[in-house]
C-alpha cells in the first residue's frame, strides 16, 4: 500500500475530528448563552464571530487541473473569523482545506484556501440574513504523500479573487448557522518540487467553487 493510499483514508477522519472539536468548543458557549443576558442588540452583526465549516465540498474547474493535476471533487473543512464594524458591513478571513483524489492514479492532493474579504449582510433586523462577500484568495495545491525525503514534496501556489453568497440563520444571540457558496478565479504562479522553487510552467488557471455548512459563535466585543 502506498503512502498516498494510506493518507487518503485519514482525510474524512480529520474532517470528523475537526467537527467534533468544534462541537466541544461551542457547546459550553451555547449553554452559557442560554443562561446569560445577550450582549447584542437584536440580530445586528456588529462585533466578532468565529465559525467552523464542516462539511466543505470543493469543485475544481480551472484549466490547470489536467494530466498529473487532474483532481476530482473533494470534501474538507475550514475555519473563519469575522469582524463586524456595523450591522451590515464586516471584514472576514477564512482558511479551508479539502482533499482530492486523482482518478487515473493513486495520488491524492490537498487544496488549501486562504480567503480575505469584505462582507455585506442584508436584513440585520431579521433572524434570517442573506449576505455577499468579495475579496482575495491564496490557493495551494499540495500532494499528499508520506515524505521519504525532501525531494518528494510537490506544491503549486497562486493568487486570485473570489465572490461568496449565502444565508445566516441567527439561532440565538450568540449562535449562527450558515450555508455559503464561493466561486474563485485565480492563477497558479509558483511551483515547489523538493527544495526547488520556480515559476509554474503549466496552464495556471486554478478556478473553482465550493459550498460549506457553518456553525458560528458571536464573541462579545463592542
Amino acid at each position: 500500500m502506498t503512502g498516498s493510499r494510506a493518507r487518503r483514508r485519514t482525510s474524512p477522519a480529520r474532517a470528523c475530528a475537526c467537527a467534533a472539536l468544534a462541537g466541544v468548543l461551542l457547546l459550553p458557549a451555547a449553554l452559557a448563552a442560554a443562561e446569560s443576558p445577550s450582549p447584542f442588540s437584536g440580530y445586528g452583526r456588529r462585533g466578532a464571530e468565529i465559525w467552523v465549516e464542516v462539511p466543505r465540498y470543493t469543485v475544481p474547474v480551472g484549466e490547470a487541473y489536467i494530466n498529473e493535476y487532474r483532481i476530482e471533487n473533494g470534501w474538507g473543512f475550514g475555519f473563519g473569523l469575522m469582524l463586524g464594524f456595523t450591522d451590515v458591513l464586516a471584514v472576514e478571513g477564512r482558511v479551508v482545506q479539502s482533499s482530492h483524489d486523482v482518478a487515473s492514479t493513486d495520488a491524492t492532493w490537498d487544496l488549501d484556501h486562504a480567503f480575505v474579504g469584505v462582507r455585506y449582510t442584508f436584513s440585520p433586523e431579521e433572524d434570517l440574513q442573506p449576505f455577499v462577500a468579495v475579496g482575495g484568495v491564496r490557493l495551494a495545491l499540495e500532494e499528499e504523500v508520506e515524505l521519504q525525503s525532501s525531494s518528494d514534496f510537490r506544491r503549486i501556489t497562486g493568487y486570485g479573487a473570489f465572490v461568496s453568497a449565502g444565508v445566516d440563520r441567527v439561532l440565538t444571540p450568540r449562535l449562527v448557522l450558515s450555508v455559503r457558496g464561493d466561486y474563485y478565479v485565480m492563477s497558479y504562479s509558483r511551483e515547489f518540487i523538493g527544495t526547488d522553487e520556480h515559476d509554474f510552467e503549466g496552464n495556471g488557471r486554478g478556478d473553482g467553487a465550493g459550498i460549506s455548512l457553518c456553525l458560528g459563535y458571536r464573541v462579545p466585543t463592542w
